[in-house]
């Protein structure tokens, strides 16, 4: 979200880590002393990065990602991402990269310097379980887990293969599938295996 302009709306998210290929690198975050000036230029200079941390993520992590943080995903990763309901993205940087035309795509320039939190420094640390957002919560479950019913549940079968049984039915999902519970499914079952499951912040929590 721009503070200057009042455009957008501010995205928090949570990124699991699905596959890692070599050296992989997440860039999250500023060291101190970047402050709007310094970042255009190095935008100009092609030097950014070297204003951001960086992580070689681990497969099975969580990166818990607040809304006004400067990041970019580097090659060789395969993600979940769970974010806050919002269609802002403020682009800073493309690496160059042009379409078959030869055309960039749009940066906003002015809106991200508004919405960057500059004096926020630190590096998120991974987690492997249970990061909560505006609006949603990304957790584990093992084997055994029984999904509280009565809220709308979202799950993925991930690091593999699963099963979930509820009242109605069994469900037995290849890593990467999703299963949508309804409030009236019931309680759901990790019957086998284990899977991320993403569910809304309850009233009560």
């Amino acid at each position: 979200f721009c503070e200057a302009t009042g455009i957008g709306r501010p995205k928090t998210e949570a990124w699991y880590i699905a596959e890692v290929e070599g050296k992989a690198k997440l860039y999250m975050g500023n060291y101190p002393g970047l402050d709007p000036g310094i970042l255009r230029q190095s935008i100009d200079r092609g030097s950014i990065v070297k204003w951001m941390y960086e992580a070689r993520p681990r497969t099975g992590e969580i990166y818990f990602v607040e809304a006004g943080t400067m990041h970019a995903i580097g090659a060789g990763l395969l993600m979940l991402e769970v974010q806050q309901p919002s269609n802002s993205t403020f682009r800073i940087f493309d690496w160059g990269r042009t379409d078959d035309d030869g055309t960039a795509r749009t940066l906003h320039l002015d809106e991200a310097f508004g919405a960057i939190r500059f004096n926020k420094f630190s590096l998120p640390q991974p987690k492997r379980q249970t990061v909560e957002g505006p609006g949603w919560v990304l957790d584990t479950a093992m084997m055994g887990t029984i999904l509280p019913p009565d809220i709308l549940r979202t799950v993925i079968a991930e690091p593999g293969d699963c099963r979930v049984v509820t009242d109605k039915a069994t469900y037995d999902l290849s890593r990467g599938d999703v299963l949508v519970a309804e409030k009236d499914d019931g309680p759901l079952r990790i019957a086998r295996g284990s899977c991320l499951w993403v569910t809304e912040v309850t009233p009560s929590s």
